[in-house]
């Protein structure tokens, strides 16, 4: 990929480095327990503003931030969350730093509120399986099925279809409940005890009528006692069901107090084991996460190499302990975009598609999908989400526009490049002077000389002839003048 961003477009691609003049601030924020002070390790930050993004960790930074409004949130597992604002102006300072003291929570469950119904679990973002373990031979490469198991699995998280072999042939829980007819079951019995009715009173009857002893007012006593008993019973069925039925005889008496507030404690102190529980998983994600990305940060380590695979497991594993938390999200995508294989930067796109699912408009994830898309040669993909990152117009359109540049000469089509890069002249008239140089790099690229240099010129003449980009200009054009 490299060497095709090289081998074309030696006009194109210094613009890359001349036209990004953006000034950016930093944001350092810690957070602590305000009881003890000390770091909380499995809290997380988010800001939302001119820009929104969310890390994990007692200690964030936010980097590349534009001038704005923020608003900043501090949470964590247990503890209650605060937020505040600030004011960020690059023309003042470029470094701004700040803590949250977050207090713990007191669990209070009223008795009248209590809830039968247990709480629905966050709907994870993608379904994963536990990572592989390295084996013991040493060897920590996973096989090719081994791969392509993963790969599956988040492939079809994202609702892309996978081989049937690898989906599940039963998911727990989905299985539908028997109920019992009990309608088709009342009329049965009924019809059974009509019958048995009729056939007693006959033999009853019967009986009755030979027995030449008793008197004809005795047998009429007889045969309506026979009668009324046999109703009697076929009464006490039909109730019987109907009970059934309905779910009870009579209605229950109400509990004593004690035994609701017995209930109570325990539904409070499930919440409690519930939140301790979390917790520990939280924290045992920090700390593979952690562990995973300080083996990843070594200069020195060999991509594919079993050091490599193991910190890329330790991400796997704290991704699937929180699958919610988006910077282990983010460093797990960019760990499968480092290692480069066409397998792995597919895992990353759909990592990167979901994460902008939550966070459409957030520029740090456009910008790497992008990448991804270019890297599995699907320009049209990558120039589309290149574009969408110039709808906010909060943020300069001069890095979305690099990668316009880069992705068009790349494929091999300048020219669409240059219908992208047009519209944004009017759309960002600070920004025109850089994107008319771009669109004159496009079409030098083009085979379009002539054009490229009458739009320089015209560069040209906007600009005084005192400012630094006015040297960069002519620069290029002769560059270009010379092609």
């Amino acid at each position: 990929m490299l060497k095709g961003y090289f081998r074309r477009g030696f006009i194109a691609l210094p613009l890359l480095v001349l036209c990004t003049f953006l000034s950016a601030a930093e944001l350092n924020i810690k957070v602590l327990d305000a009881a003890t002070s000390q770091p909380l390790d499995d809290a997380s930050v988010s800001i939302s503003g001119t820009a929104s993004a969310r890390l994990q960790g007692a200690s964030v930074s936010f980097k590349d931030l534009e001038s704005g409004d923020y608003v900043m949130k501090a949470e964590a597992p247990s503890y209650e969350s605060k937020a505040g604002k600030i004011k960020i102006d690059n023309a003042v300072k470029t470094s701004y730093s700040g803590s949250f003291k977050l207090n713990k929570k007191k669990v209070q469950v009223p008795v009248e509120t209590v809830s039968e119904t247990p709480a629905e679990s966050p709907a994870s973002l993608f379904s994963w399986q536990e990572p592989d373990p390295v084996p013991a031979n040493g060897t920590s490469m996973r096989t090719a099925q081994q791969s392509k198991k993963k790969a599956s699995e988040i492939l079809d998280a994202a609702g892309i279809s996978v081989p049937q072999e690898n989906i599940a042939p039963f998911v727990f829980g989905t299985e539908k409940k028997q109920t019992v007819d009990w309608k088709s079951y009342t009329v049965v019995f009924v019809v059974l005890a009509a019958f048995f009715m009729m056939a007693s009173f006959i033999l009853i009857m019967i009986f009755v009528l030979r027995r030449k002893s008793l008197s004809s007012i005795l047998k009429v006593l007889l045969l309506t006692a026979s009668f009324i008993c046999d109703l009697l019973l076929v009464g006490a069925i039909i109730a019987a069901l109907a009970c059934h039925q309905s779910g009870g005889v009579s209605p229950s008496l109400p509990e004593p107090a004690e035994t609701t507030v017995s209930k109570a404690q325990e539904k409070v102190e499930a919440v409690q084991e519930s939140a301790q529980d979390q917790h520990e998983r939280s924290r045992e994600a920090a700390s593979l996460y952690k562990l995973g990305t300080s083996i990843l940060r070594n200069p020195a380590l060999e991509v594919r190499s079993e050091e490599f695979d193991k910190a890329v497991s330790m991400l796997e594993d704290a991704f699937v302990m929180a699958p919610d938390n988006d910077i282990y999200a983010l460093d797990l995508a960019d760990a499968y975009i480092r290692n480069s294989t066409t397998m792995s930067v597919g895992l990353a796109s759909v990592i990167y598609e979901g994460m902008l699912d939550r966070l459409p408009e957030n520029d740090m994830i456009l910008a790497r999908l992008a990448d991804s898309y270019a890297r599995l040669s699907r320009y049209d993909d990558a120039l589309k989400t290149a574009l969408r990152r110039t709808w906010n117009k909060n943020i300069s359109p001069l890095n979305a526009a690099s990668q316009i540049v880069l992705f068009s000469t790349v494929s091999g089509e300048p020219s669409r490049g240059v219908e992208l890069l047009i519209p944004l002249v009017s759309k960002f008239p600070a920004e025109a002077p850089q994107l008319k140089l771009m669109i004159a790099g496009l079409l030098a690229e083009d085979a379009n000389k002539d054009g490229a240099l009458a739009l320089i010129d015209s560069i040209l003449k906007e600009l005084p002839e005192t400012e630094p980009f006015t040297k960069e200009v002519l620069k290029i054009r002769k560059e270009v003048e010379s092609k």
